[in-house]
């Protein structure tokens, strides 16, 4: 049901020839995924101009919405990176201004994390990559929800959204400690000076 899922502005009779343009804005827990022609995908960004030359009818097509959280802080260790997310949810997003292409397509853990909707039942991938001076711990691991999340070959983890809610959470992230300085001692003999190194550090 349109009504319920979003709203279409712009329709209406046109002369010949006249330029138009049509905007469609979801509502409250829905994504707007595209406009279709004849069964075709015509644009997935919420306003669509077009030169009116025949009749036309452009249905507005629109999803459930699920909401990703992404973990985040400036002291996590991590960068979180999302590089697709069901690309006609996504590129409606973008173009609605509720998320900045910064926001979803490269998530800087330093903003404490992000919050952005898909549509339902699509596919969310990303990559972690570690901060300098991190590393992975044996107890690393990458979760969507409960499940436990691998990367792929190209080290992306993917997950359905196919709850209202998903969180992600990535745990075993530690800092890398330095290795302490040796400690340098020495004895005096009779025969000279003798130097002696203890610690792991190199000399």
């Amino acid at each position: 049901d349109l009504g319920l899922a979003g709203t279409v502005e712009g329709a209406g009779t046109y002369k010949y020839g006249e330029r138009g343009t049509i905007t469609a804005t979801p509502k409250e827990n829905f994504v707007f995924t595209g406009w279709y022609l004849d069964g075709h995908l015509l644009s997935t960004k919420q306003s669509l101009s077009f030169t009116a030359v025949k009749d036309a009818n452009f249905p507005a097509n629109f999803a459930n919405a699920a909401t990703v959280n992404m973990p985040g802080g400036s002291d996590c260790g991590y960068r979180i990176y999302v590089d697709s997310a069901d690309s006609e949810a996504l590129d409606s997003l973008l173009n609605s201004g509720r998320i900045s292409l910064d926001d979803i397509r490269n998530l800087n853990a330093d903003k404490a994390g992000s919050t952005f909707k898909v549509a339902k039942d699509s596919k969310v991938s990303f990559t972690v990559e570690l901060k300098d001076g991190y590393e992975k711990g044996d107890d690393f691991a990458v979760k969507a929800g409960r499940t436990v999340l691998f990367a792929n070959k190209d080290g992306k983890y993917s997950f359905t959204a196919n709850t209202a809610s998903t969180m992600v959470s990535i745990s075993g992230v530690r800092k890398i400690e330095p290795t302490p300085a040796p400690k340098i001692t020495y004895t005096e003999t009779d025969t000279g000076i003798t130097f002696t190194a203890t610690g792991e550090g190199e000399v």
